[in-house]
C-alpha cells in the first residue's frame, strides 16, 4: 500500500481461467511495459509471486489491477510466456515474464498457405486470423476497404501477427494492440494531435511530474521527401503518393536546408490510393517527430493506452508529446514515459 497525501495506492494480481476469475497470485515487482516501437507484442509485465497452487502456469492469465482510492483499473490481461524458479529462506519463488493476448497471433503460425480472395473485406480476412488464434474480443474502426487482388503472400511457418500487421497497415491502420481491458482493438491512424490531448503534466502543488527530464535531439538523419510506389499486376496503374516537408520553419525541410533527403518506402499492396497517401504522411510524421524525444517519470497513472498526446509545462521543458513507451513500476507506484515532440505536417 502506498500512501501519497490522501491518495491511497495498491494492486493485486488476478488469476483468470479464460475471462473468469478464480484467484489471484500473492505477488511483488511488478512492472507493466508499453514498447510502442515494438513491430509485434506492444505490452508485457513482469515480476515474481510465491508459490500458489491455484495457478496453472501452462494456461492460466494474470490480470493486474491497480486499486486508487478504492476505484479498480484493469491494467491488461496478460499469459505467462517465462517462467524461473529461485529459492529464497527455503520459499520457492517463481519469477515470470507474461504478455499481453496479441502473444497468441506471434505463436500461432501458418502451417499451410493462407489464401485470400480479392474483394474480401480487409476487416473480414483480419479478424478471421485472429479468431484461429483464439482471439475473439475484437473491436475494429468502420471501414468498407477491399483487397485488390487474390493474396497467397505468405509462407509455411509465417506469424499470424505478421500478417495482421501487414494487412492492418495497408488499410492505413495502427498495428495489432491491446488493450488495458484485455479487447484486441483495430483502428485507424490518426495523426496526434494538439487539440485532442489526453495528459497534461504540470509544475505546482498538485503536480505528479517528478524531476529528471531528458530530451535528447536528432535533426542530422530526417528525410524531407517521402515518396512510395505500389505496383501490382493486379491494379490498372501504379499507385504513387509523396510528401515533402517544405515549410520554411521547419529545421529538416528542404526550404530551411536546402538539401533533399529522399526516402523511398516499399508497399507491395494497399487499399487505396487515399491509405497510400495516408501512410507516407504517417511516416513523413512519425520521421519528424524523430527531432525529439524525451523521457520523463511521474506517479503512476492508470488510463495510459496506445501513443497517447500528452502536454508538459514545466521549468525544465515545455511541449506537446506523442508517448511511445511507457512503464508502470506497481510497488513503487511511479511511472517512466518515452515520447516524441509533436510536430505539425
Amino acid at each position: 500500500m502506498y500512501s501519497g497525501g490522501t491518495r491511497q495506492l495498491s494492486y493485486r494480481l488476478d488469476i483468470l481461467d479464460g475471462e473468469i476469475k478464480i484467484g489471484e497470485l500473492p505477488a511483488k515487482e511488478v512492472s507493466i511495459n508499453f514498447d510502442g516501437t515494438a513491430s509485434d507484442v506492444k505490452m508485457s509485465m513482469t515480476g515474481t509471486a510465491r508459490a500458489n497452487a491455484e495457478i496453472d502456469w501452462y494456461k492460466h492469465r494474470l490480470r493486474p489491477v491497480l486499486i486508487d482510492d478504492g476505484q479498480e483499473y484493469p491494467l491488461g490481461t496478460y499469459l505467462p510466456q517465462y517462467v524461473q524458479d529461485t529459492t529464497d529462506g527455503g520459499e520457492t519463488i517463481k519469477k515470470f515474464e507474461a504478455y499481453d493476448l496479441s502473444i497468441l497471433a506471434k505463436n500461432d503460425k501458418l502451417t499451410e498457405r493462407l489464401n485470400l480472395k480479392s474483394g474480401t473485406l480487409y476487416l473480414t480476412a483480419i479478424q478471421g486470423v485472429l479468431i484461429s488464434c483464439g482471439i475473439t474480443k475484437i473491436v475494429a474502426d468502420a471501414s468498407d476497404a477491399v483487397l485488390q487482388s487474390d493474396r497467397d503472400d505468405w509462407d509455411i511457418g509465417t506469424a499470424k501477427i505478421e500478417i495482421v500487421n501487414q494487412l492492418l497497415s495497408e488499410m492505413s491502420f495502427n498495428d495489432l494492440y491491446i488493450d488495458l481491458n484485455g479487447t484486441t482493438r483495430l483502428t485507424r491512424y490518426e495523426t496526434p494531435s494538439a487539440s485532442n490531448i489526453d495528459h497534461i503534466y504540470q509544475a505546482g502543488k498538485a503536480s505528479i511530474i517528478e524531476p529528471g527530464t531528458s530530451v535528447e535531439s536528432n535533426f542530422f538523419e530526417i528525410p524531407n521527401i517521402w515518396i512510395a510506389v505500389v505496383s501490382n499486376p493486379d491494379l490498372e496503374t501504379p499507385f504513387v503518393a509523396t510528401f515533402t516537408n517544405d515549410n520554411p520553419m521547419s529545421k529538416t525541410s528542404t526550404v530551411y536546408t536546402g538539401q533533399r533527403k529522399v526516402e523511398v518506402l516499399s508497399f507491395d499492396n494497399i487499399a487505396t490510393q487515399t491509405d497510400l497517401q495516408n501512410a507516407v504522411n504517417k511516416a513523413a510524421f512519425q520521421a519528424m517527430q524523430g527531432i525529439e524525444t524525451i523521457d520523463f517519470k511521474t506517479a503512476i497513472e492508470a488510463n495510459h493506452g496506445l501513443f497517447d498526446t500528452c502536454a508538459i509545462d514545466i521549468p525544465e521543458y515545455n511541449g506537446i508529446l506523442s508517448e511511445i513507451s511507457w512503464e508502470l513500476d506497481l510497488d513503487n507506484t511511479s511511472m517512466t514515459h518515452k515520447a516524441k515532440k509533436l510536430v505539425n505536417l
